[in-house]
Parts: C-alpha cells; sequence; structure tokens
C-alpha cells in the first residue's frame, strides 16, 4: 500500500547545516528501490481542525535522495534545510508500471528534454527529482513500436535488469512534462529554463495518472490566468477545502492537449515555460488551496500544474 503523509523539518530529522531532512517510514527505510513523490507546504495545518502553521517560503528546488540505508528530502541546490518546513510525501515501496524512475541518459535525451513515455496526451505525470547512489533505470514497462523518431535511444524495461551503481548528478533547476506531438508523440522532461541541458545520469521519480485511474476530482491540470499572484484550485469530491489532505503539484506546459474535463481554467495564450520554484499555500479566507511561486514572485498567466489529491 503506498504511504501518504506530511513530514515538518525539526531536530529530529534535520542535522543543523544540513541541506537533507530524513525520511523515517518502514516504506523507506533500506529501501533503495522505494519511489517517493514531494511537494513543499508554505502553511499547513498543525492538525485536523487545528490552526494553521506559520507561513514558512523555501525558495530552493527540492528532491529526494537515498544515502547509506535511508531516503531523505533534500535540498538540491545544497542550501542548509531550515527547521519548520512542510513537505507532503507520498511513498510507492517498489516500481510500478505508474511510479518508476527515468535517469536522463545520451539515447534519451535531447537538449532541454528527456523522452520518458508514449502514452497519450490526456495522461497526467508528476515528477521529483531523485540523486544519490542508486539503481539507475530508464523509463521502465515502456517499448518504442517505432524507434526511428527522435531515434534509436534503446529505452530499457525494469524487469530483471539491474544497471551499474552510479552516482546521480543533481538538477538544481525546476522541471516539469510536456507531450511533444509528431508521427510518434511522446511525454518529454524538460528544463523549465528552456535554454539550459538536462543533464546526462539525472534521475527523476514518475508518478502517472491514467485518464481510466484519474478521477477529474482528484487529479487535474490548474492553469494559470494572471489576474492574482497566485492560482487557486480545489480538489475533492465536494470541491471543497482539502487542508488535511495530501496534495502534490508538478508543472505541466502541455495543458493546451488535456480533455477540458481536467482542466481548472484555460486562459487563451499559449503555455509558457516557467522556471521557478513552487509550492503549495492553504487560503483559509478562500477555502481553496494555492499554487505560488516560493520566491513570492507573481505567478504569469498560462503556466500549467498537474495537481492530485491522495
Amino acid at each position: 500500500m503506498p504511504d501518504q503523509f506530511r513530514i515538518i523539518t525539526d531536530a529530529s530529522n534535520t542535522s543543523d547545516g544540513s541541506p537533507r531532512t530524513w525520511i523515517n517510514r518502514s516504506a523507506a527505510n533500506d529501501n533503495p528501490n522505494a519511489i517517493i513523490s514531494v511537494t513543499h507546504v508554505i502553511n499547513p495545518p498543525r492538525g485536523v481542525g487545528r490552526p494553521l502553521l506559520p507561513d514558512r517560503y523555501h525558495n530552493h528546488p527540492v528532491g529526494v535522495e537515498y544515502r547509506g540505508r535511508n531516503w531523505y528530502i533534500v535540498n538540491l541546490d545544497g542550501a542548509p534545510m531550515p527547521r519548520g518546513l512542510a513537505f507532503n510525501v507520498h511513498i510507492v515501496d517498489a516500481p510500478t508500471p505508474i511510479a518508476y524512475s527515468h535517469r536522463v541518459t545520451a539515447r534519451n535525451t535531447i537538449g532541454n528534454s528527456s523522452w520518458f513515455s508514449p502514452e497519450s496526451q490526456d495522461w497526467l505525470w508528476f515528477l521529483t527529482p531523485r540523486r544519490g547512489r542508486t539503481r539507475g533505470r530508464a523509463a521502465p514497462f515502456v517499448e518504442l513500436a517505432q524507434p526511428e523518431w527522435p531515434g534509436d535511444f534503446g529505452l530499457e524495461t525494469i524487469g530483471a535488469i539491474e544497471h551499474d551503481i552510479l552516482e546521480i548528478v543533481p538538477n538544481p533547476l525546476a522541471v516539469g512534462v510536456w507531450f511533444a506531438a509528431g508521427p510518434n508523440p511522446w511525454w518529454r522532461i524538460f528544463n523549465a529554463s528552456y535554454v539550459d541541458a538536462l543533464a546526462e545520469d539525472t534521475e527523476y521519480n514518475v508518478f502517472a495518472f491514467p485518464p481510466e485511474n484519474a478521477d477529474p476530482y482528484n487529479a487535474m491540470c490548474v492553469v494559470t490566468d494572471g489576474t492574482v499572484p497566485s492560482t487557486a484550485f480545489t480538489l475533492g469530491a465536494d470541491r471543497g477545502a482539502v487542508i488535511d489532505d495530501f496534495v502534490f503539484v508538478s508543472l505541466n506546459i502541455s495543458f493546451n492537449r488535456a480533455p477540458p474535463e481536467r482542466v481548472q481554467g484555460r486562459p487563451t495564450q499559449r503555455a509558457v515555460f516557467h522556471n521557478h520554484v513552487v509550492g503549495l499555500y492553504r487560503d483559509v479566507e478562500m477555502q481553496k488551496l494555492r499554487i505560488v511561486n516560493e520566491d513570492e514572485s507573481e505567478m504569469p498567466a498560462g503556466v500549467g500544474f498537474n495537481v492530485r489529491l491522495e
């Protein structure tokens, strides 16, 4: 069973000056094959029915890292991890066809993007960067039927194959997903800066929501309209507050290809690249969640985010 919870950084899990916070869960400890998703929550609740914790912005890209026999949430730019931060965490204890890690290699990457799935454009994808001395793997359970485009980059299946242990390179940039149309359409992971190439041997945990599994009340794409500094949305069957639930966010530049029933908001302009770290903010007055830039800058119109409720 997946494990989802909220972790607060404190003296029990975060050492002074360290960029890491220990994820002390049975599904993660001594398990290098765990697939973990993380999203920062700026003002989480103290508990059911209790007041929110003070706002804590965190303008640092985060991922997960396996060191020794434990998993950690890590600042990818190496900055010290402050205490008092909150993160929503989702753990799958082993890879599955819809939860796996993708490693960037010379055979599956061109420039700022890496091909990882040929699934249809109405899938929803969620990414968490992954680093450390782990078993690298590329796009498990995927076979390319027509490998002539964009090139025969030899995607490998996870099956019984185990790759060599290697040091996974951190990528301290915002990343998202992009559906690349063409004769053989594929989903890609891309650097949101647009101009920076994806470094070889960076790795990402990928969570997929296929159309047949994704309840539009619990997983959708939210598109900014530029009218407010952040983007409000609701999830759940009653479209009500999700203050005590676990919500995850990932940048999606292909929102214009998603089915209309899976989209909240739809601006007329084209999608934009958005090279900012984002987090979740609880708007008590409006009884909604907001996606905000962690540097507290205004959110432009035309930015798409996949959101899911666990």
